[in-house]
């Protein structure tokens, strides 16, 4: 039977959080992962899409109802499945998702069904630092109390799990056991951008990122029998030069076949071989690039003045909130009563963990009630590394006092953390008036 496997079926979940024309590779990674599982023989009624579905008929496109993921490819959009659409896909319903909620079931959205004996494949793609969807934010102890729960619950035999974004690393770094049967591939450690790849002249977009091609040209150069999750991991490593591509969880998972996971069919024939990347960009900067390319390309003196304006107007306003934005976690650090933070920022390692997470989440949580949403990548990786660093000295501090001897957290602990919502609630207040 198609999906079925060692008694158990594959299943899996694909997500594109991120939307918008500039965010076109996030999607059209996910279309093309849908068509990869299906052609390895993964049925339509175990897999599970969300996607917000505005690329293949947005304005930008010069192609209607199109949309491809790499040099001159096939139309990866048509026939993806539309579960999750819109402000649908959110983190919110994507654990539910995962969760097979029974009350999302029954309101007629598609959830995981998935029982002890069977394998499933989650694939993400979207930015990261704390993972933004349009409207609310995917947090590593939410994600992975996920997998705890579905663990409990016998909701899967193994789970593999591919991460596509900036800072991925750090969504199961510190967070994911090794010993719940779930192996996770992100496109970078804990600090670091991921990198987009196969600039579009004609669309004026990237249509794909470095670490997804890499991973699913391979599946599809590939006999999937033949290659463990171990291979892949070292084969995309090696040949993602922009990043640092990890792994976390159990490792014992790593030496099984890809089969088990992207599905046992085996195509009528194999796709190209994954090349190196020569034309990546720090995903981050995207915007900038693809105007800097729009601007080169462009014959037309008045586009071309208008273009460079949009640059410029572009660059000033990420300037100004850069500036706004150091002067708010100056503010926490001041009111968390931290010294000398500053020269210690070079040396100590920015790691979320579940002792610290309540702090940061409580910071980025509160500004983006009072102010907006922290969705620029390379803001909210500049704000995100400053808030946990300040995040773990205060905790620090906290539980063992200026001077090493341990006290409890107690009425500081809580005053901190009502100040800290306050706090930034009146300064967002005062830069939004």
């Amino acid at each position: 039977i198609n999906g079925q496997k060692l008694n158990g079926f594959n299943w899996a979940v694909l997500v594109a959080g991120a939307h918008t024309w500039t965010n076109y590779r996030h999607q059209a990674n996910i279309y093309h992962a849908y068509h990869l599982i299906k052609s390895h023989g993964i049925p339509d009624s175990n897999i599970i899409v969300m996607h917000y579905d505005d690329i293949a008929h947005h304005d930008s496109n010069p192609t209607p109802g199109v949309v491809i993921n790499q040099p001159n490819g096939t139309n990866v959009y048509e026939g993806v499945p539309k579960h999750y659409t819109g402000d649908a896909v959110s983190a919110k319903n994507f654990l539910s998702v995962m969760k097979g909620d029974p009350l999302l079931a029954l309101s007629g959205k598609k959830v995981l069904r998935s029982g002890p004996l069977d394998n499933v494949f989650i694939y993400f793609s979207d930015h990261g630092g704390h993972v933004a969807f349009a409207s609310d934010y995917l947090y590593a102890n939410d994600l992975n109390d996920a997998l705890q729960y579905m663990y409990r619950r016998k909701m899967y035999s193994r789970l593999v799990f591919y991460m596509e974004a900036c800072y991925s690393g750090s969504m199961f770094d510190q967070f994911l056991p090794n010993n719940i049967n779930v192996y996770a591939n992100t496109a970078a450690n804990t600090t670091q951008s991921s990198y987009s790849r196969y600039y579009d002249s004609y669309r004026k977009t990237w249509l794909g990122d470095s670490y997804s091609s890499h991973w699913m040209e391979n599946s599809e150069a590939s006999n999937l029998a033949e290659v463990t999750l171990e291979n892949q991991y070292e084969l995309v490593k090696n040949i993602t030069t922009t990043s640092h591509v990890q792994q976390y969880g159990d490792m014992k998972e790593s030496n099984l076949p890809l089969s088990l996971f992207l599905g046992s069919k085996q195509p009528s024939s194999l796709g190209a071989k994954p090349t190196n990347d020569l034309d990546a960009v720090d995903a981050t900067d995207v915007p900038i690039h693809t105007l800097n390319r729009t601007i080169e390309s462009t014959t037309n003196s008045t586009e071309r003045e208008i273009l460079v304006e949009q640059l410029a107007m572009y660059l000033e306003a990420r300037e100004f909130l850069r500036f706004h934005l150091a002067k708010l976690v100056d503010h926490v650090k001041d009111l968390l009563e931290l010294e000398a933070i500053d020269d210690i920022m070079d040396n100590t390692r920015r790691v979320l963990t579940r002792v610290n997470i309540g702090c940061y989440r409580t910071v980025v949580d509160t500004f983006s009630d009072n102010c907006f949403g922290l969705t620029q990548p390379k803001l909210a990786k500049k704000v995100a590394q400053r808030l946990v660093l300040y995040c773990q000295q205060y905790l620090s501090e906290v539980s063992y006092g200026s001077k090493g001897s341990k006290q409890s957290k107690g009425s500081k602990g809580s005053e901190g953390s009502k100040g800290s919502k306050v706090a930034v609630g009146n300064l967002c207040q005062h830069y939004t008036d």
